[in-house]
């Protein structure tokens, strides 16, 4: 099987649940639907301005910080509405992951644009 094999399958077995996650923005609400998706947790993390990719991530690594060393795999989502994602901003995310998870860590990630972020990035961590 091939990355691009291994991704997409990822993302279709995934994809399904998304639609129900992400409809209800409350992150208890996420998370329950999550868990009925077979997702472990979900961990979400917003901000705008200079350096929003590293303050975005360095929120979902305070929000899990027990977990992080035992998390293996996990599916990124990116989103933004105005100031789209470039690629230095993907470089600070995988920098700040591998920083903080280690080079074993196997991830995807999506990059989509949604209409109610404004300036911010929303970088939403699927554990798998």
């Amino acid at each position: 099987m091939n990355f691009f094999d291994s991704t997409s399958q990822t993302v279709a077995s995934v994809v399904g649940g998304l639609v129900n996650i992400f409809q209800d923005n409350s992150r208890e609400s996420q998370q329950l639907l999550a868990a009925q998706a077979g997702i472990d947790i979900i961990a979400r993390g917003i901000a705008k301005g200079e350096d929003r990719a590293k303050k975005a991530v360095a929120q979902i690594l305070a929000s899990l910080e027990e977990e992080v060393g035992k998390i293996k795999k996990i599916f990124l989502i990116l989103n933004y509405d105005k100031q789209p994602v470039t690629l230095d901003e993907v470089a600070v995310i995988n920098e700040e992951i591998t920083k903080a998870m280690g080079n074993q860590l196997e991830y995807s990630f999506v990059i989509g644009q949604d209409f109610s972020q404004g300036d911010n990035l929303s970088v939403t961590f699927l554990l798998l």
